[in-house]
């Protein structure tokens, strides 16, 4: 590798950049030219939302005129409303059809690519997608059955929604459990100050857990943007607020003296709002709840809580986080360890579904061997996620995201439909646009069981209580179970969704651009892995973001190692009237510099009327980057400029040092605080199992990834948590001779010094301030050369078999 003493360094017009693998071997020469005129091809796109007004054929062309003279590339239509789309004609309507055909000649007669959405609104789903279609997850209802008792009637139902049973399961109780419960709030109480709630029971109560909902308000750290910064033992993110436990469980036998038996961590805000929190048994006759100290400072806010149970029944810690039930990053099981008396045994539990008839009666004897039986019915339900932000009328349920079938309804009854109608009419779209999944998880789907087999080798309706939140013979077998779940769902999402869909624009003739699964994590997901699913991995970045935000650099990370050409990216979202052109440039500096090469304006508000400014402001997002914004004809500099820089991030293969291997638990994706210290001049991607154990191999002492990037050093994160296939893996890939920094047990502030004894010196020397918000973040490519060049701007060559690299600062 070259190295280049660069000690001041301006971003200028002539940026130097980086991305993918482009073949053809290029002169210089050639290079040059086409960065004077860019290809339109390199050219930034922008969502064009519809539908948050009435639409006029004068207010499209005037938007696509307007774009077209700026330097934008193409338009994304995209009917994604904000307000009450009053006026706004419904999706498939005769006037819909009208404007969005419309809107395609109009974009062919300019020039200009012409994009679709998977959906109306976001993200995938519409009235077609039934229950039955939709995202699932398990639900149960159970029997308590004394020894030799007969039940033969209904079974209580286990959802009051439509619901599919999956297993009906009988296991004797524990010796040590009486498998009760008791309320302490059913209904959803408000607490504005410091409050202790005591309850008598009357007699000794056993509990092991506590289960409950909290409505708080605040952003999830799954929820949030990760951005540049140092190691850190508490998450930190985009608009993330860390708050204290609400309170305590407390106990006593006197009513008088009480202990502390566990504290009560925050829920934040999740699509699926409950949370137990487990602890060694407690017996006592009085229990309190002590409320307090749930504020932070200058973030006031009440106590809302609801369903708050006490239970003797031995649950996994935060098992609704685990189980799939909610994303929210996994950490170390604080489950006690219980003893053998206190947990359901595995050989112990027997499949009665065979009793149960389709309409719910049951008929069944429990053995007469002294002990007391339990009975689950175990079924899946929907989890009601719908749309969001579509017009009105053809909004609807999200589809599954574990079924192909369930993708392949979704991309018919939508995407194939559109893109059939314009392909009729010669105006065939160039590609499909997919936005992130914002509607909470799922965790089950149809045929799961069979799925999760093929990835495991056993059978998980063995263990379905595990995955109900209960500890099935130890704490140790449990959380692996729990483990391979959440592997499973990961994997489904990559293969039965994103790849499904995939497939589909390819056999359809368009290009899928997906933001798999999406930054806001709200699904137990891979994020590298699912972006390698799709031909256009795609990040975002927000306008707010002033220093980068990491979820771009997942996007090229998965370009880079599944050998995928475009790293795309949504950008400068929620860009204001206030923000210069200048300001949001310096944006698109950070995503150049974390090798993305095609930028997607969130967004573009369509605008109907050619008297009115600033005219649609999307109900209060502005979306301002329109004709109406009186930069707008100033602006062509500033959309050459991302054009030329993207064509150079195009230009041959990017040059990075480090591969950060981010672990095999899931949900998982680029967390800041998590990150070793990566010395400046050094670059790096991130890779997860899919990539580590599927597509990099060890070669001539560095990581080579099938589509043929590579590095030098394979850097193992320090919280990573790795499956034994990845351990194995990577004890391979360090007998094959890689150099392998474990961060686990070296720590994140030696890797400088790994770097030295291997004697690899930085791609680039400079100085700046050791500040995150300071650092100066660059990217590098190389290209294969052919014929004789003259040097321009930052390039180099000297005969005809060298290489020139390009630089982006």
């Amino acid at each position: 590798m070259k190295t280049k003493a660069i000690f001041w360094i301006a971003i200028c017009l002539c940026s130097l950049l980086l991305s993918s693998c482009r073949p053809s071997r290029l002169t210089l020469d050639d290079v040059y030219a086409e960065f004077c005129d860019v290809p339109d091809s390199a050219r930034t796109k922008v969502w064009w939302f519809h539908g948050e007004t009435p639409t006029t054929r004068e207010g499209i062309t005037a938007d696509l005129e307007a774009f077209k003279q700026a330097g934008v590339g193409g338009v994304v239509y995209y009917d994604q409303v904000h307000g009450k789309a009053l006026g706004a004609d419904s999706v498939f309507s005769d006037a819909w059809w009208d404007a969005l055909i419309f809107s395609a000649r109009e974009a062919q007669r300019l020039g200009l690519t012409f994009e679709i959405s998977l959906s109306n609104g976001y993200v995938a789903g519409g009235p077609w997608i039934t229950k039955e279609m939709s995202m699932k997850r398990l639900c149960y209802s159970e029997l308590k059955l004394s020894s030799g008792e007969c039940y033969n009637d209904i079974f209580p139902a286990p959802s009051a929604d439509e619901f599919w049973d999956v297993k009906t399961l009988a296991f004797p109780l524990p010796q040590a459990l009486k498998w009760q419960e008791k309320v302490l709030i059913a209904q959803r109480t408000r607490f504005e100050k410091a409050t202790k709630l005591v309850y008598d029971f009357g007699e000794a109560f056993t509990a092991r857990s506590i289960t409950y909902n909290e409505y708080n308000g605040s952003k999830h750290p799954t929820l949030c943007m990760n951005w540049p910064g140092a190691p850190s033992d508490e998450f930190y993110g985009d608009g993330f607020v860390a708050y204290p436990p609400f309170g305590t469980l407390e106990a006593s036998n006197d009513g008088v003296h009480y202990q502390a038996v566990c504290t009560l961590p925050t829920l934040y805000r999740l699509h699926y709002r409950e949370k137990s929190i487990s602890f060694p048994a407690v017996t006592a006759r009085y229990f309190r709840l002590n409320l307090h100290d749930w504020d932070v400072p200058g973030k006031q806010r009440a106590l809302d809580l609801r369903k708050v149970t006490l239970s003797d029944k031995p649950m996994t810690e935060t098992w609704q986080s685990r189980a799939g039930l909610q994303s929210e990053y996994i950490a170390a099981n604080e489950t006690p360890v219980y003893s053998k008396d206190e947990l359901i045994h595995s050989e112990d539990i027997i499949d009665v579904s065979h009793l149960l008839q389709a309409d719910g009666r049951f008929c069944w004897t429990a053995p007469d061997d002294g002990r007391s039986w339990m009975l689950l019915r175990v079924a899946q339900t929907s989890t009601k996620a719908k749309t969001k932000h579509g017009r009105p009328g053809q909004m609807g349920l999200e589809c599954d995201k574990l079924s192909a079938e369930a993708a392949r309804l979704q991309w018919n009854s939508f995407a194939q439909l559109i893109i059939d109608s314009l392909s009729a009419l010669g105006l065939k779209p160039l590609g499909v646009a997919m936005d992130s999944h914002e509607v909470g998880s799922q965790n089950w789907t149809h045929h799961y069981p069979q799925e999760f087999q093929s990835l495991h080798g056993y059978d998980v309706q063995d263990y379905l209580p595990v995955l109900l939140g209960f500890v099935v013979d130890s704490k140790e077998k449990s959380d692996e179970i729990l483990f391979h779940h959440r592997q499973t769902l990961a994997h489904l999402v990559n293969v039965r969704y994103f790849a499904v869909l995939d497939s589909m624009a390819a056999a359809a003739g368009v290009r899928l651009t997906a933001q798999a699964m999406g930054n806001a994590q709200h699904m137990i997901c891979d994020n590298i892995a699912a972006k390698g699913s799709v031909r256009r991995p795609q990040g975002e970045f927000w306008a707010k973001h002033q220093h980068g935000c990491y979820d771009i650099k997942e996007a090229s990370s998965a370009a880079h190692l599944y050998g995928k050409q475009i790293a795309s990216a949504e950008a400068f979202t929620d860009a204001k009237y206030s923000q210069s052109l200048s300001y949001l440039k310096t944006l698109a500096d950070y995503a150049f510099a974390f090798h993305l090469n095609e930028l997607v304006v969130c967004a573009s508000a369509y605008q109907p009327w050619l008297d009115k400014a600033p005219g649609n402001t999307a109900n209060g997002r502005e979306y301002c980057l329109n004709r109406n914004n009186s930069m707008w004809p100033l602006s062509n500099g500033f959309w050459d400029y991302q054009a030329r820089c993207a064509y150079m991030m195009r230009q041959g293969r990017p040059v990075v040092d480090l591969c950060i291997y981010l672990g095999s638990d899931v949900p998982n994706k680029i967390l800041s605080h998590r990150l070793p210290v990566i010395p400046e001049g050094y670059d790096w991607d991130v890779c997860t199992d899919d990539a580590l154990l599927r597509v990099l191999s060890a070669r001539d002492g560095r990581l080579q990834a099938a589509g043929g990037m590579s590095y030098s050093v394979l850097v193992v994160e320090r919280l990573a948590t790795l499956s034994t296939a990845a351990e194995a893996k990577l004890a391979q890939l360090k007998a094959y001779g890689l150099p392998v920094y474990d961060a686990r047990v070296s720590g994140d502030y030696a890797l400088q010094n790994f770097l030295d004894s291997l004697g690899l010196q930085p791609d680039v020397r400079f100085r700046s301030a050791n500040l995150p918000e300071n650092r100066l973040f660059f990217a590098h490519r190389r290209v294969e050369a052919a014929g004789t060049m003259v040097s321009r701007a930052l390039a180099f060559g000297s005969n005809a078999r060298e290489d020139f690299d390009i630089y982006f600062f």
